[in-house]
Formats: structure tokens, sequence, C-alpha cells
């Protein structure tokens, strides 16, 4: 492993670097040059947070539509534990239909179609996960935490399996 000093195609990582000036700066093992360049740009810290926050925001949006759908599931009087595994399994199958069209498409490729194909393809992946998970809880009676974990990890799996083969096959890195 390469560690905190492993270089992007862009320069350092961004959020590996932020991190190391936090530890030094709690540490107070800045060198003079950049404590002072650190006290004139509003200290690292604050930086840290505020990338902390917009990072968050942008991650949490898309579990935000899982908790939607889930808040109305409970009042059903079902409890599905297994919605971020069906938001993996969608968002990986809609990169996948988006991939797939643009390389058969080629040059000729319309960015509509590809956004289109991409959310049938999440649609379906993540309605043939509901539609495991209601066949299981509802009609043979499974318990719904354990089938709803399980299917959290079944859909972290295969949205890993066929990503990996996918990566593979695109660009080879």
């Amino acid at each position: 492993t390469a560690g905190i000093h492993e270089r992007y195609a862009d320069g350092p990582d961004p959020v590996l670097y932020a991190l190391q000036r936090v530890l030094h700066s709690l540490s107070d093992d800045l060198p003079e040059e950049e404590s002072s360049r650190n006290r004139r740009e509003g200290g690292c810290i604050v930086n840290f947070i505020i990338n902390f926050f917009v990072a968050a925001v942008l991650m949490g949006t898309t579990l935000m539509y899982g908790t939607l759908g889930e808040i109305l599931t409970e009042k059903s009087g079902n409890m599905n534990l297994g919605v971020e595994g069906l938001v993996y399994m969608g968002g990986s199958s809609g990169l996948i239909a988006a991939f797939l069209y643009e390389r058969a498409a080629g040059a000729n490729a319309v960015p509509m179609v590809a956004v289109i194909l991409a959310f049938v393809a999440a649609f379906l992946a993540a309605a043939l996960g509901s539609l495991l998970y209601a066949f299981l809880t509802i009609t043979l009676r499974t318990n719904q935490n354990v089938t709803g974990l399980a299917l959290t990890i079944f859909g972290v799996g295969y949205g890993e399996f066929f990503g990996e083969y996918f990566r593979q096959i695109g660009d080879g890195r």
C-alpha cells in the first residue's frame, strides 16, 4: 500500500491530505511556514469541518430517498432492513445499463437515452429485490430482520461483483 502519500492523477488524495493536516494541526507539528499559512487561510480544522458537512449532505441524499420509502413501508407493518442493499443494487444496475448502452452505441450514443436506460435498470433491479423481500417475508413468513439484512448483504455483493466485472472489461485498470 502506498499510504497517505498515494498520488492520484490530479495530485494527492484530498481527503487523506486534509485529514493529515488536521492531525498535524492538532498536534502542533506543522512547520512554521505552513503554520502561518494555515492561520491566514482560516485554519485547517474549519476547512475539514466544512468539507465533511458538504460530503455528508451529498452522500446522505441518496439514503434519504430510501429512508422515505422505508417510512411508508413501516406504516404497512413491514420493516425492511435491506433498503441500503436495494439502493446499491439499483445504482450498480443503472451504471451497468448506461455503460453497456454507450459501449454498444459508440460515438452515436445519445446521453438522454443512457440516462433513461440507467433509471429503468435501477428501478427494475430495486423492484426485483423488493419483490424477493416481499415473497420471503409475506408468503414464506421468514423473519423480516434477518431477511432484510440478508438482502443488504446480497445487494452489496451484487454491486461489487458486477461492478468489478464491468470495471475490468471497461478500461482494464
